[in-house]
């Protein structure tokens, strides 16, 4: 009678909000994740930066090998002063030596000293990658939220219709 047809209205309309209101879930999450990626765009530009964590690996590594190469040169240095102290060749490799150590200091506070280092810069990449997982995470419940409230909804009218019905 009467009473189940305003029943069935206010479940139809109690369904409709909830449609409306997933898809307003959903825009608000795809304008978030947007936002995000936009910002992290912002960030690689200004600092210069694709993937901070990449390139302290890289550093890191690069560090190693010049480790090992002056390791490798101060045995061949002390090798020729044993056999030949006074030999002209001393003074180019020591120099060498020099040449990596330096390199190999201003290379260590490219990753780890000052404003400008790998490892300043990794602390803002890593707060807006997190973000953007975030954000994608809400995308995904959203989009899940409001399939299934369109399922409600198409189910509530079949029922209000008059029972299941095929497409």
């Amino acid at each position: 009678g009467v009473t189940e047809k305003f029943v069935n209205r206010l479940n139809v309309r109690s369904n409709e909000d909830a449609v409306k209101f997933s898809e307003t879930m959903l825009k608000e999450a795809q304008a978030r994740l947007a936002d995000v990626e936009s910002r992290l765009a912002e960030y690689r530009n200004t600092q210069l930066v694709v993937d901070p964590e990449k390139e302290s690996t890289q550093s890191l590594a690069m560090l190693g090998k010049m480790a090992t190469e002056i390791a490798r040169l101060e045995a061949t240095l002390s090798k020729q002063r044993a056999m030949a102290p006074d030999s002209p060749a001393n003074a180019p490799l020591t120099e060498r030596i020099s040449a990596y150590r330096a390199e190999m200091q201003k290379q260590r506070k490219a990753v780890v000293g000052g404003a400008d280092s790998i490892a300043s810069k990794l602390q803002g990449y890593e707060l807006l990658v997190v973000e953007r997982e975030l954000a994608a995470k809400a995308l995904a419940a959203a989009t899940t939220f409001l399939e299934s409230a369109r399922q409600e909804a198409q189910s509530q009218r079949r029922e209000i219709q008059g029972g299941p019905q095929t497409f």
